[in-house]
């Protein structure tokens, strides 16, 4: 029987087992970080919704969801940052009620990757060169034809461990 380590913590520990966890996960547990709901009223296409503001190291955990009420034929939303907008979801259907993964864009080997490096930065430092205080994450507003508008009710839980 094989046995399967994680990418950071546990191929870490295998290679010296008494050393902590990396700097990002290390002193810091799963938790709550924003989870908040609001009202859309005639909203358009192109509007955004901000869903919190971020440090760049933050990983958000991939249980992370969003959830609409049935908004009009053909909306969409994507989730990302100003420079990637839709860097986590993209294009995500919201034409019938539902929940989906707020990183449903996001390939799974980077589930334990820092904001910045999910997102598509380069680095930190470049992450930082766009908001040195953090990361706002954006809700979207699309449609895949036409210009429909938004109605109803959107939320948000963004689960993560935070540096």
């Amino acid at each position: 029987m094989a046995r399967i380590l994680g990418l950071f913590v546990g191929a870490l520990l295998a290679a010296n087992p008494y050393k902590a966890p990396p700097a990002q996960l290390a002193g810091g547990g799963l938790r709550v970080l924003r989870n908040d709901t609001t009202e859309l009223n005639a909203n358009a296409v192109a509007d955004v919704v901000p869903l919190g503001t971020f440090h760049w190291e933050t990983v958000i955990d991939p249980s992370s969801q969003i959830a609409n009420d049935a908004f009009a034929a053909n909306t969409t939303i994507s989730v990302g940052d100003a420079t990637y907008p839709a860097a986590l979801a993209a294009a995500a259907s919201v034409s019938t009620a539902g929940s989906r993964s707020l990183v449903a864009s996001v390939d799974i080997a980077k589930y334990p990757m820092p904001l910045w490096k999910v997102l598509g930065y380069a680095s930190l430092a470049a992450a930082k060169l766009t908001n040195s205080s953090g990361c706002e994450l954006i809700a979207t507003l699309g449609a895949s034809t036409g210009t429909p508008t938004f109605t109803g009710t959107l939320s948000w839980l963004i689960k993560g461990i935070e540096k």
